[in-house]
Formats: structure tokens, C-alpha cells, sequence
């Protein structure tokens, strides 16, 4: 559930300044062999391109999500941090990692 809640928060991001979305990533099996945590084989993840996103689009929703969505976020394993979002590239492009807790 708040997994859908923090799409839905994106998309209504995305949508306020018609930005695409597309999610590229959803469940994944357990040996996917690229994940560095198990959010994806848990449902509780899901990434999105930022292809035609702009940098300040992209700060502009990680300030707001950790503002707003920080309550359902995921601890992150880079930093220890509860992050709702994560920018990075996993080896497969930059995207936006959205994650929830259990």
C-alpha cells in the first residue's frame, strides 16, 4: 500500500509539470543479481526513468518527497538515511529508485 502511496505522489508530481512517467522496474526475482537490498523482491520498490526530466525537476521531487512521504520511506543503504527516493545508477542508467519500509 505505501508503495502505491509513493507512486502516486510522483505522479501527481510529474503531472503538475508534464513530466513523463515511466516505471521501469517493479518486482524482481531474488537472485536478479543487481539489487543491493531487497526492496524490488519485496514489493516495496520501483524505479522510474528520468529520461526528459530536467536536474532541478528531479531535486524539486526528492526535497518534497522527503518533506511529505519521509513517514513511509525506506531506510537507504548508502547513507543509513530513510529516503522515499534515491537517484542513482545501479549500473543500468540513471533513474529514480522510489522504496518503501515494511
Amino acid at each position: 500500500m505505501n508503495l502505491h502511496l509513493l507512486i502516486n505522489f510522483v505522479l501527481s508530481f510529474a503531472f503538475s509539470r508534464g513530466l513523463e512517467v515511466n516505471i521501469t522496474s517493479l518486482n524482481r526475482l531474488n537472485n536478479d543479481g543487481m539489487s543491493m537490498s531487497r526492496t524490488h523482491q519485496t514489493g516495496r520498490a520501483a524505479d522510474i526513468s528520468v529520461k526528459n526530466w530536467t536536474k532541478k525537476d528531479i531535486v524539486d521531487l526528492i526535497i518534497l518527497a522527503e518533506k511529505k512521504m519521509n513517514h513511509i520511506g525506506a531506510i537507504s543503504m548508502s547513507d543509513k538515511k530513510v529516503r522515499p527516493i534515491v537517484y542513482h545508477d545501479s549500473g543500468h542508467g540513471w533513474h529514480l529508485h522510489l522504496q518503501v519500509k515494511r
